[in-house]
Order: C-alpha cells, then sequence, then structure tokens
C-alpha cells in the first residue's frame, strides 16, 4: 500500500487491526516515530522485512516501515506519524490519523 493509502480516518471495531505500508526516506535516515492520543487504540511500527510470512527480506535500501492500528476498547483516538532521523529532536507531525473505535452494542444505541 502506498502513502496514498494512509486514510484519514479510521472505524474500527474491538480487537481489529489495520495494516499500512508508510513512505520510506530510510537512505536518508529517516524513521517513522508513532504516539497516540486517547487509550482506544494501540500502535506499533515495524520494518516490512519483520513481518509474518514473508519468505525472503527486502533488498537492502528499500525496506518498508508499516504501522499497526490495533483497536482496544470503545472511543476515540488521534495516531500521530512522523518521520525524523534520529539525530532530530523534534518534528511535526507528518501524517494524522482519526480512529474511532466502537462496538457492535454501540451502534445498536445510536
Amino acid at each position: 500500500m502506498s502513502d496514498a493509502g494512509l486514510p484519514e480516518r479510521l472505524q474500527l471495531g474491538p480487537g481489529d487491526e489495520r495494516r499500512f505500508v508508510l513512505p520510506t526516506h530510510g537512505g536518508g535516515g529517516y524513521r517513522w516515530q508513532s504516539s497516540v492520543e486517547g487509550d482506544s487504540v494501540r500502535v506499533t511500527i515495524d520494518y516490512e522485512d519483520a513481518l509474518p510470512g514473508r519468505d525472503s527480506p527486502a533488498p537492502v535500501g528499500s525496506v518498508a516501515q508499516v504501522v499497526a492500528i490495533v483497536a482496544v476498547k470503545s472511543g476515540t483516538s488521534a495516531v500521530l506519524l512522523q518521520e525524523r532521523r534520529s539525530w532530530e529532536n523534534a518534528a511535526a507531525v507528518t501524517r494524522r490519523i482519526d480512529v474511532q473505535v466502537r462496538s457492535a452494542n454501540d451502534q445498536e444505541e445510536e
């Protein structure tokens, strides 16, 4: 999935997981960092060659990072992604994904 595949909004049910390939500029020393506003999701970022089921590692210089968003409970959260170099103290948020987690019971109450 490309950079264009990163949604601005995401709706999940508790326990759902979505993975997105992040655009890579690793050759320039950039790595993705994440933070979360809210407590309805958990976020991890791994390298593409570390994903289960991959037969062989990706060629050097083309290893992408993948963000996994896991819904843990009903509510809203914002996933904030920053692409920065390790020696940079701070960077502006590069991507933001607003996530709403709703259970089947939440949907019936409306």
